[in-house]
């Protein structure tokens, strides 16, 4: 399925973090569990992978190095309850979609 010349994949990824969509290149859903659980599910599992190179949790991003891939977490409070995160990889500037959905789901166990 197309939408827009992107290419949508929906995956289940367990309950706390619901159903995510593969959008070009990123990993990227909602959840229902609260910002600073996601957070440090996220930076436990950059940390684990790889190096986790820069945190802004007031801006909401995580970078890290994963399998010499640059990986970036992106995370939206949406309610006090419900939060949505991107997982994006990139090598050389391509998209590693494969990467970024195993850094999502990792973090979706976490949760």
């Amino acid at each position: 399925m197309t939408t827009s010349g992107c290419a949508l994949a929906l995956v289940g990824a367990g309950a706390a973090a619901g159903t995510y969509a593969m959008v070009q290149g990123s990993a990227e859903g909602f959840s229902d569990a609260k910002y600073d659980r996601i957070w440090k599910a996220a930076k436990a599992v950059l940390e684990e992978k790889g190096t986790l190179t820069s945190d802004d949790e007031a801006g909401g991003v995580l970078k890290g190095k994963v399998a010499d891939t640059d990986v970036t977490v992106e995370l939206v409070k949406i309610t006090e309850a419900s939060t949505k995160m991107r997982v994006t990889a990139r090598k050389n500037l391509l998209p590693r979609e494969k990467l970024a959905e195993e850094v999502y789901t990792a973090i979706a166990k976490k949760l």
